[in-house]
């Protein structure tokens, strides 16, 4: 069912955003929130990008609010690693740094490979095991095929249910989602090449959650993470400069 922000907007949301509104506000949304949501929707789904500047009147038009409710959601927005105010500049979408792409790395690795071993754990044999093993199938029956972005969204509810089956709240809550999205979006060009190659990382890691193996399921998260972050550091600096970000066009 459309959240009261969907109806508002005209726009849907992807999954994962929707159930941060319900989670968050019981479908209701402030001014302010409708904002933040949607820029997170469209990192989620490309509509924005690393480096896109955020110009306040653009947004007031675009959403029928207050400069009052913009320069709040913007503040919301920085204080979650998405967006960088400068003076005299406005805000612009966080583009990240080589240092600070692996810093998020590294505590991926750390998380994702505790959410994982605590699904092999969960994962029993109800529902959560059933909606695992169609995500999972979903996920492996792309492996010979080209539609990379097609791939992206299959992986991306592969480890969103993964954090669902680990059960712990606290951890979903410090996951850097809005700052790993950026870097996934900062880097994409360079990884379609690779990400044809990482099916057997999503083999291993599957099939170890549904083993209830928990040492190997974390154990597998971590050598994908691994993996990630050795590709990282062999890319080319300009893959971290400002005008490797600014050429898909603007937040529509």
């Amino acid at each position: 069912m459309p959240t009261e922000y969907e109806r508002k907007s005209g726009r849907s949301l992807s999954a994962r955003s929707r159930a941060t509104v319900v989670q968050t506000s019981g479908g209701m949304v402030s001014s302010p929130d409708m904002i933040v949501v949607d820029i997170l929707d469209g990192l989620r789904t490309g509509r924005c990008f690393p480096g896109q500047r955020l110009v306040e009147p653009d947004l007031m038009q675009r959403y029928h609010v207050s400069r009052g409710s913009v320069r709040e959601a913007l503040r919301r927005l920085e204080a979650e690693g998405v967006v960088n105010i400068q003076l005299h500049r406005g805000a612009l979408i966080r583009l990240l740094s080589r240092s600070e792409m692996l810093e998020i790395l590294q505590l991926v690795e750390v998380l994702g490979g505790l959410s994982t071993r605590l699904a092999a754990e969960n994962v029993g044999s109800g529902k959560g095991r059933e909606t695992f093993k169609r995500v999972f199938k979903t996920l492996m029956a792309l492996e010979h095929g080209s539609d990379f972005l097609a791939i992206v969204r299959a992986r991306e509810a592969f480890f969103e249910v993964i954090g669902r089956l680990s059960g712990n709240r606290e951890l979903l809550r410090v996951w850097p989602a809005a700052p790993l999205q950026i870097a996934r979006l900062q880097v994409r060009d360079s990884f379609i090449d690779i990400e044809a190659r990482r099916f057997e990382e999503y083999r291993r890691i599957g099939e170890a959650i549904l083993k209830g193996d928990g040492p190997q399921a974390e154990k597998a998260m971590r050598e994908h993470v691994d993996v990630s972050i050795r590709t990282f550091k062999k890319l080319p600096d300009q893959t971290f400069a400002v005008g490797a970000s600014l050429k898909r066009g603007p937040h529509k």
